[in-house]
């Protein structure tokens, strides 16, 4: 089971739901199933794309924080869909918007669009992505100025 995020990730993300108060029609242990479920489709798009798996916080931070924004986002969708389908569904605005930007970014990462620069292997980019190694400014700087 890969989680990216925590139950409190998704809380920012939805900070007028209180998952698990009295009242609250989902818990902590329901959202954190969710996480785990946007997780496990998470690494199976990344296999798809090619990258190694797992992709850890120690030896891929920027890769691991960034697939944390993602984890959240769909579990936050998810979780608002899963309130809304039991009395009207697809009534919350802020949930679509969630949705919404979860296949966005999970669709740029997949398809090299938004770079996991430090996780191992990943998508086949276009051969005129610059490696940051051989970048060299154009620009230099007037003492006159």
């Amino acid at each position: 089971m890969a989680t990216y995020c925590t139950v409190a990730d998704v809380q920012r993300l939805n900070p007028q739901r209180d998952y698990g108060s009295p009242g609250s029609k989902l818990g902590r242990d329901d959202i954190f199933e969710i996480i785990e479920d946007i997780g496990d489709e998470i690494d199976g798009g990344l296999r798809r794309a090619g990258f190694t798996l797992p992709i850890l916080e120690a030896s891929s931070p920027i890769a691991y924080a960034l697939l944390g924004v993602l984890n959240a986002l769909g579990a936050a969708a998810r979780a608002e869909d899963s309130i809304f389908m039991q009395s009207s569904p697809n009534q919350s605005t802020h949930g679509q918007v969630l949705n919404k930007s979860y296949e966005g970014m999970s669709e740029g990462i997949y398809l090299g669009r938004i770079l996991l620069y430090d996780a191992t292997a990943g998508p086949i980019l276009p051969k005129n992505v610059m490696k940051i190694a051989d970048f060299t400014p154009t620009f230099a700087l007037d003492d006159e100025w």
